[in-house]
């Protein structure tokens, strides 16, 4: 009953007469992080407008994440720098990279978002962008002259916690 119809029409419902509706709305960051499947710990939505707005994020922006986890906070990143913007994101696992890489197709935003399989929480770890260059994440937040934007918020102990909970081998 769903597809075909716009973003925000009423849908009335088959059962109970036609009595009970809904609208149907476009699928946004904050509806994303309230359904998605729960991989890691997620950033919601309150955390994630405040991340953007300290990060001073802008429409066609380049940004750096580590720690793609559920993707939640990526998704509120996107929707930041849509429309030519590019986000660079890193995550040591490879299922959720995997999965990251099939939701972000999957939502119609592949061409904005970059997923890497890396363990950036290392010492001397450091971000390699395919324009060539390189950012390291250990300053914590960092702006290149071109005005790539780097932020990490992930650190080795709740990486070592998440691979003791789901059972996964580091690579």
């Amino acid at each position: 009953d769903f597809i075909g119809k716009p973003y925000g029409c009423k849908i009335r419902s088959k059962n109970n007469h036609g009595l009970g509706f809904l609208y149907l709305l476009r699928p946004t960051p904050e509806l994303w992080a309230r359904s998605l499947p729960h991989r890691t710990q997620i950033v919601h939505e309150l955390d994630a407008s405040m991340i953007v707005h300290y990060l001073n994020l802008c429409p066609n922006m380049t940004v750096c994440e580590s720690g793609t986890g559920s993707g939640s906070m990526s998704h509120a990143i996107l929707r930041s720098i849509a429309p030519k913007g590019k986000l660079h994101t890193y995550e040591f696992n490879k299922m959720r990279v995997e999965k990251a890489r099939e939701e972000f197709k999957g939502h119609g935003l592949r061409h904005l978002v970059e997923v890497y399989h890396r363990d950036v929480c290392g010492k001397q770890a450091l971000l390699e962008l395919k324009n060539g260059d390189v950012i390291n994440p250990d300053e914590g937040e960092a702006e290149n002259p071109d005005g790539t934007v780097a932020a990490s918020f992930s650190n080795g102990e709740s990486k070592d916690k998440v691979d003791e909970s789901e059972g996964d081998k580091k690579e």
